[in-house]
């Protein structure tokens, strides 16, 4: 390369041989111009005034052309097409698009985008369309081609344009993309004018603006008025600028001279021109071409030869790139990766995505991409709206439903991105999914089954409470606040000594420390009482047990506290009475003997519930180990189906339902016999209860395919009851009914007024109950001999039945049916009584319901 001052000193030294050579002539050629310049001013003077109007026609031309090249551009673009079916994406992307086009090469237009109907969608800020003008544009649309036309508004002459916005699967106009601008603004020379090309005025010096073909029509035209131009100089002027034009003549020749000098070092300036080129840009396809033979041209033959080998090398390390990155993206089988074109049709397809959603590649490529969306997302649109969210913002993530070849749904993360060239053009889309259904449901699944837990924890009568290796509460369920009254707030994060009785509380750090660092026991994995303090500072004697649990490599310390505080009074009025029991034992022992039968009877029925609540216990409990052990084992030796794993979690689920049941008759029945069970009776209508428990009931009916006849009076009064253990009779009821009559059968709930109480009835076409046993099957842990194999049980239903009856003041009895079957029926008092809370009596005493007695 031949460094530029080089270049610059040999043009320059041609130049100023050139001018000094025709320096003489420039004099005497001015004086010659001098006399033919006065003969042809006038002419000449025309004439510019002519070229000045072509001037302006063709800078006129020029920046309409500039300008609705511009709209054109806009309105066949996705951004607008795409805002007519995502009214939604008015505020986020078309406002602030919108307000980029105030101004185009300078010359300021009002813009208005409309649908199809002529209603504005949205503006530029700063439009105001006369209604006269709205009207032509709705006239307009209805041609479906662009168009012009010129508006007198307020003593300025406006010209309005329309373009039409096409959608991208239909060919007829869907909208309008109309902008204006003041004509006065297009032409700013002196005593240059536009006006219309049919205005009546002399066409001298008037010519036409070549303006593109949807402005055309209107017929624009430059005039030049000679009042208002430039007029002639006089002839002292004219000397003055003859003279100028004399140095600017010599000027001239210097510059032409230097030109020649330029010529003669043109192949060299190539050579340099096309090496800062290369440099700045980049070879690619470019070469050098030089038309005059010689050294300089063999140079730029080697030169491209060379480029064409490092082209070819370029092409090759683009192309091992590429083929790099199709096997990386081709080996990932857990995300599906592929590309859209602009309007959304798929070009690739990788392995992972023909896994995911189900396609071979050549079932794919070349259809849209909606195919893999749901027929409610694409008749709203969203495969539209989420390429015009990439398109705008550069990406778009979502997650939702996709279907799969098989029409399977499957829950997908997907991100679309947006592909764009070096100048901006939007060229694709890049589209990653990931099949996050059995995540999702996994996490469901966990949030269930912490639920339960949490449900079955706070369902126990003791407190349980959780600490980590420091003596840290970690968590307590729902009666620690009960029996200790700190809400659970309270103690979370505080040591557990803070619940512990004074004479164990600073013991408690001490013996941790020691069972952590000996591994000696104090009360880990054993029952101790002990004594404990509430909020109040109040003492009370609990029984103890902790259990340890090791997670992840840390000790986690279960403690279970029960209030013996009953228990240990009664110890102590045991002591007291024991004296004064062995005085009585001889009294009692007659009477000892005369129970013996009836105990002996009792003792034969609790046995018989000890066998038959080993069975309940057992059998659900076996249930949970095998599936739960089965669930572990398989998870350990190979991959587990998700339906199997869901079956061995739902037999887990219905085997703790039923232990959850069987519990809660339990303490049911505990608290009946301890007299700790509250009823808040109130009135309330029967009809609704029946309707309730029937709806609770309805699934299991359904699958013995057993009908329900509900009969009653229309005018039965409200009766007084608790809502809550009413229900629990009549579920009860329902339930024995439903279990112990046949396939297909018919079952009648009825209810009728009987003086003063509501007489409620279940009758069953089942197996009937012996006529001896009638009045035994209320007996706590006694069944019938006809039910006491086969449907299961454990004898509590009917007893704890029977003492909510009787605790609000009803009775509930048997009989057998004249056909087939059993009835079962109970009664509720008739009355207005306010609601009041009853305490449940004990067996042996009868309850009445009264006007908020406790009994």
């Amino acid at each position: 390369m031949i460094p530029k001052p080089t270049l610059r000193r040999l043009s320059t030294r041609i130049a100023l041989t050139t001018a000094l050579v025709g320096a003489s002539v420039i004099f005497t050629i001015g004086l010659g111009a001098w006399w033919a310049t006065t003969q042809f001013e006038k002419t000449a003077f025309l004439a510019m005034l002519r070229k000045d109007a072509e001037f302006q026609s063709n800078s006129v031309a020029l920046r309409l052309s500039s300008l609705a090249d511009r709209m054109h551009s806009v309105a066949q673009g996705n951004l607008l097409a795409n805002a007519l079916v995502d009214s939604a994406g008015k505020e986020s992307y078309l406002l602030p698009f919108m307000a980029t086009l105030r101004s185009v090469d300078g010359l300021a237009i009002q813009v208005l985008f409309t649908d199809f109907a002529g209603e504005t969608i949205a503006d530029n800020g700063r439009s105001h369309f006369s209604d006269e003008q709205i009207a032509w544009l709705k006239g307009h649309l209805g041609s479906g081609k662009p168009g012009a036309a010129v508006f007198d508004t307020e003593g300025r002459r406006e010209l309005m344009v329309a373009e039409m916005i096409l959608s991208p699967r239909a060919s007829a106009p869907e909208g309008a993309l109309a902008y204006k601008f003041d004509l006065a603004d297009l032409s700013a020379a002196s005593g240059a004018r536009l006006v219309l090309a049919d205005d009546a005025s002399g066409d001298e010096l008037r010519v036409a603006v070549a303006a593109p073909e949807r402005i055309r029509e209107v017929g624009l035209a430059v005039e030049v008025d000679p009042d208002e131009a430039a007029q002639p100089l006089g002839a002292g002027t004219m000397a003055l600028i003859y003279g100028v034009a004399c140095l600017l003549l010599s000027a001239v020749l210097y510059l032409l001279s230097r030109r020649l000098g330029r010529y003669l070092t043109e192949d060299l300036r190539a050579l340099e021109s096309f090496a800062a080129l290369v440099m700045r840009e980049g070879f690619g396809a470019r070469r050098l071409r030089l038309d005059r033979p010689g050294e300089s041209a063999a140079v730029a033959a080697a030169i491209n030869l060379m480029l064409d080998r490092l082209n070819e090398l370029h092409a090759q390390l683009q192309r091992d790139s590429e083929e790099r990155f199709r096997l990386v993206v081709e080996s990932v089988r857990d995300y599906a990766i592929y590309m859209l074109d602009p309007q959304g049709i798929v070009v690739s397809w990788n392995r992972g995505a023909e896994r995911i959603k189900g396609y071979a590649a050549d079932e794919v490529l070349g259809r849209h991409y909606s195919l893999f969306y749901p027929p409610e997302d694409i008749a709203a649109g969203l495969p539209e709206r989420h390429l015009a969210r990439a398109a705008y913002a550069g990406h778009c993530e979502e997650e939702g439903w996709q279907v799969r070849k098989d029409g399977q749904r499957i829950l997908a993360a997907m991100v679309i991105t947006s592909l764009r060239d070096r100048s901006g053009r939007l060229i694709g889309f890049a589209k990653v999914t990931r099949d996050v259904t059995e995540r999702r449901r996994a996490e469901a699944a966990l949030r269930d089954s912490e639920a339960h837990l949490r449900t079955v924890l706070d369902s126990v009568v003791d407190a349980i409470i959780v600490i980590d290796m420091h003596g840290t509460i970690e968590s307590a369920n729902a009666t620690t606040e009960s029996l200790f009254g700190y809400k659970p707030e309270e103690v979370l994060g505080r040591k557990v000594n803070l619940l512990m009785g004074v004479q164990y509380a600073h013991r408690h750090d001490e013996f941790l420390r020691n069972y952590l660092n000996t591994g000696t026991r104090r009360v880990i994995g054993m029952a101790r009482d002990v004594s404990a303090r509430r909020k109040d500072g109040s003492e009370f004697p609990i029984e103890l047990s902790v259990g340890e649990l090791r997670l992840a490599g840390t000790r986690k310390f279960i403690g279970i506290v029960r209030d013996i505080t009953d228990r240990k009074r009664a110890e102590q009025e045991l002591r007291q009475h024991r004296d004064h029991l062995r005085d009585l034992v001889e009294e009692r022992t007659h009477e000892l003997l005369r129970a013996k039968d009836a105990a002996e009877s009792a003792d034969r029925a609790k046995s018989e519930f000890l066998a038959n609540m080993s069975h309940e216990l057992r059998t659900p409990m076996h249930a949970i180990l095998a599936f739960a052990g089965l669930g572990v084992q398989k998870s350990q030796t190979a991959s587990i189906p998700p339906d199997k794993l869901l079956q061995y979690f739902e037999r887990i689920r219905d085997s703790g339902k039923r232990l959850m049941l069987l519990l809660d008759d339990l303490l049911d029945l505990s608290k009946l016999e301890a007299g700790h069970m509250q009823f808040y009776i109130q009135p309330a209508a029967v009809r609704p209860l029946i309707d309730e428990i029937y709806a609770e009931l309805a699934p299991v009916l359904r699958e013995r395919r057993q009908r329900v006849l509900v009969e009653g009076d229309a005018g039965v009064p409200l009766a007084n009851m608790d809502y809550a253990r009413t229900g629990q009779v009549l579920r009860n009821l329902l339930g024995n009914a439903s279990k112990f009559a046949p396939h297909g059968s018919l079952i009648a709930i009825s209810y009728t007024t009987r003086e003063d109480h509501v007489e409620i009835c279940v009758s069953d076409e089942g197996i009937g109950i012996p006529p001896d046993e009638l009045e035994s099957i209320f007996d706590k842990f006694v069944q019938s001999s006809k039910t006491r194999s086969g449907a299961g049980g454990t004898g509590l239903g009917l007893a704890i039945s029977k003492q909510i009856v009787e605790a609000q003041g009803g009775r509930i009895w048997a009989a057998n049916n004249p056909e087939r079957g059993a009835r079962f029926c109970f009664t509720l008092q008739i009355g207005a009584t306010a609601g009041s809370m009853v305490a449940a009596r004990t067996a042996s005493t009868p309850a009445t319901s009264g006007s908020g007695d406790k009994v």
